[in-house]
């Protein structure tokens, strides 16, 4: 495969700090867009990270940029940059690290933020086995943030990537192991953690009834009230990694699985689940290796018995390549899909499309592309996303072949929500409820 992979408008001097002057990303005119590019910021002090923007997170005005492997051309542990407005509107930067780790850990490749919490992920973190991988869970107010503590499973496994994929709801959090063994190698499971009182301590372990051998179950999670969805892009049920998701729902103290979720045209290498996340009483579900690497969200409601797909999404000026869900953010009634794969101009550049859930329509905001002044660079924008509703985060990283430069963030903001009579439907199929393989366990 190839190396792929919020904020209101108001408030457009969030992260000024870091703001680059230099080798400045252009919007590029990819459709009549309302979605604009407010800030270009990079790694603080201009080092050149290639991994700065591997990852992103925001909520209200604290935003997240992690940098999964240290410094440049070292050998380093990941570093988490936590950057706020304070009263005065004077931009503050936190640097989180994992504590006591000097080698490659990926820390902060995935991150939940949500209400003073920060949940991330090193899924190569090495202390009790190589890549076994660790989770660290922060807290903090304004410029306070502390370790809270670190979430291990009761019986670590070398090369699980413990970690890869996280997520919160209240006081559970959700870890993916996408390369557990099980019936094979890398079947993958996923850890429940629950806190209680003052601890968090581990609730269950979930695998795939039908596990199989490379299915990387975990490799995307989503919490929501009693609902988990679990990513296994690596399912063949339909050819070489198809890929599905899993449903698990609670009763009273225990997890169980109920519905598993295959799209009936799709094919190999589809990739169905590589990011998945709840809508409210949503689910959104990305297969960012459709159509030759196209790449296709698909929307799904619950009817009471079963979780239904009732829209797919596509980037109509999406080409073979795009990836078009590699990267996927959705809060209040805002989707967000990065495409790093993207062209413009025949150079690799990425996009990002945002929608709006209207309710029974979906509405296509617009989307960005971006240029660099770094000839022919690969840019890959969208290699990573986020929003909290109200703005967007994009983060994109360095190409690993070419000299390295500094990775990049932006803050792109979003109009506010416009009356019935502003808004402008893009037309999305619509399918019904036959539309999904669906499987009661």
């Amino acid at each position: 495969m190839r190396r792929m992979m919020s904020c209101a408008l108001g408030v457009p001097s969030l992260l000024a700090v870091a703001t680059s002057t230099g080798d400045p990303v252009r919007e590029v005119p990819v459709d009549e867009t309302r979605v604009k590019i407010l800030r270009e910021f990079r790694a603080p002090g201009g080092d050149p990270d290639r991994q700065f923007g591997y990852s992103v997170a925001i909520d209200g005005d604290l935003v997240c940029v992690a940098n999964d492997q240290g410094e440049a051309d070292a050998l380093g542990s990941g570093r988490i940059h936590l950057l706020r407005l304070d009263q005065n509107d004077i931009p503050q930067e936190i640097v989180l690290r994992a504590p006591d780790r000097k080698w490659p850990d990926r820390f902060g490749s995935a991150m939940c933020l949500q209400q003073g919490r920060l949940l991330a992920g090193a899924p190569m973190d090495a202390e009790n086995g190589w890549d076994a991988g660790a989770v660290w869970l922060f807290e903090g107010v304004d410029s306070d943030w502390r370790l809270s503590a670190r979430l291990q499973p009761e019986e670590s496994e070398e090369g699980a990537w413990f970690g890869a994929a996280v997520d919160l709801d209240d006081d559970l959090a959700v870890i993916g192991s996408p390369r557990t063994d099980g019936v094979g190698l890398d079947c993958g499971s996923v850890q429940l953690f629950r806190k209680l009182q003052d601890r968090w301590v581990a609730e269950s372990v979930l695998i795939a009834p039908d596990q199989a051998s490379g299915d990387y179950f975990g490799s995307s999670v989503a919490c929501h009230d009693q609902w988990i969805a679990i990513g296994a892009w690596g399912d063949d049920d339909h050819g070489e990694k198809t890929g599905a998701v899993w449903l698990f729902t609670r009763d009273g103290t225990s997890w169980s699985a109920v519905q598993k979720i295959v799209p009936p045209e799709a094919e190999a290498r589809d990739r169905f689940g590589w990011r998945v996340d709840f809508m409210g009483g949503r689910l959104v579900v990305s297969a960012c290796g459709v159509d030759e690497s196209r790449g296709r969200v698909y929307v799904h409601d619950f009817n009471g018995k079963a979780w239904v797909q009732t829209a797919r999404l596509e980037d109509p000026q999406g080409h073979s390549g795009d990836w078009f869900g590699f990267s996927l953010s959705t809060r209040g009634s805002l989707l967000v899909v990065g495409s790093p794969g993207a062209t413009t101009h025949a150079k690799w550049s990425g996009r990002v499309s945002v929608y709006r859930d209207q309710g029974t329509s979906w509405e296509r905001l617009g989307a960005i592309s971006s240029e660099s002044d770094l000839g022919e660079q690969p840019v890959q924008f969208g290699w990573a996303v986020a929003t909290d509703g109200e703005a967007v985060v994009v983060g994109r990283i360095d190409d690993a072949d070419g000299p390295p430069v500094a990775g990049r963030a932006w803050l792109l903001g979003v109009p506010e929500v416009p009356s019935p009579t502003e808004s402008h439907q893009h037309p999305i199929e619509t399918i019904g409820a036959a539309a999904d393989t669906v499987r009661d366990w």
